[in-house]
C-alpha cells in the first residue's frame, strides 16, 4: 500500500474534519473490519515524542472511509505556520500485524484571529 502525501490546510482555533476512503489497486473498498487507525501532528517529522497532537478517529466500515478530525481545543495549539502529520493503519486480521502509513503530508496553518465564543448560558 502506497503512502500518498498529501498536504491540508487548518484554521487554527477552528474544527478540522477530513475523510479518506481505502481501497485496493482495482478502486474496491478494502475490508477494514480488523483494523485500527490514528494520526498525529508534530512540527517537524523528526520532533521527539510525543507528537504535539493526535487526530480523532472514525471508522465508516460500510464505505471502508476513515474520518480523521481536530476539534477547536486541539487547532489552538497549532501556532506556527507549517507542521506535518501522518496517518497509521494496522491490520489486526494477520499475523504478524501489519502497518501501513496510509497519508502523509504538509499542514499549512492558517492563524486565527478570534476564539471560539463561550457557551451561552
Amino acid at each position: 500500500m502506497a503512502q500518498p502525501t498529501y498536504d491540508i490546510n487548518i484554521n487554527q482555533n477552528a474544527t478540522f474534519k477530513f475523510s479518506a476512503q481505502l481501497t485496493d489497486v482495482s478502486g474496491s473498498p478494502l475490508d477494514i473490519t480488523s483494523w485500527s487507525f490514528s494520526g498525529s501532528v508534530k512540527q517537524q517529522a523528526i520532533d521527539p515524542d510525543p507528537p504535539l497532537l493526535f487526530f480523532t478517529t472514525s471508522v465508516d466500515l460500510t464505505q471502508s472511509i476513515v474520518n480523521m478530525a481536530l476539534m477547536p481545543h486541539q487547532t489552538t495549539l497549532l501556532n506556527q505556520p507549517q507542521y506535518v502529520y501522518d496517518f497509521i493503519a494496522v491490520n489486526r486480521a494477520v499475523t504478524p500485524e501489519e502497518v501501513y502509513r496510509i497519508l502523509q503530508g504538509k499542514i499549512k496553518v492558517s492563524l486565527g484571529i478570534t476564539d471560539a465564543p463561550p457557551d451561552a448560558p
